[in-house]
């Protein structure tokens, strides 16, 4: 997965091989932060329910049904 994240938007997209009927696809989505608390709304990865969470240089992504993706370059 590919994303970019500024200070009001996250736009991602998946990359590489995907398995065919799982329903991924290779366009490009935004979410769009909607208060101060890192609530995103849009299209998100792995379903419609997401935060941001910063933690030191790192930020987490938290997605639906309790999964979390952490990247490591947060600036």
């Amino acid at each position: 997965m590919d994303m970019r994240v500024t200070a009001k938007k996250a736009a991602w997209h998946f990359v590489g091989y995907l398995p065919k009927g799982m329903g991924y696809n290779h366009k490009k989505y935004v979410l769009r932060m909607s208060n101060s608390n890192g609530i995103l709304k849009g299209h998100g990865p792995y379903g419609q329910d997401n935060s941001f969470v910063r933690r030191g240089k790192k930020l987490i992504l938290f997605y639906q049904h309790g999964g979390m993706i952490t990247f490591n370059r947060a600036k």
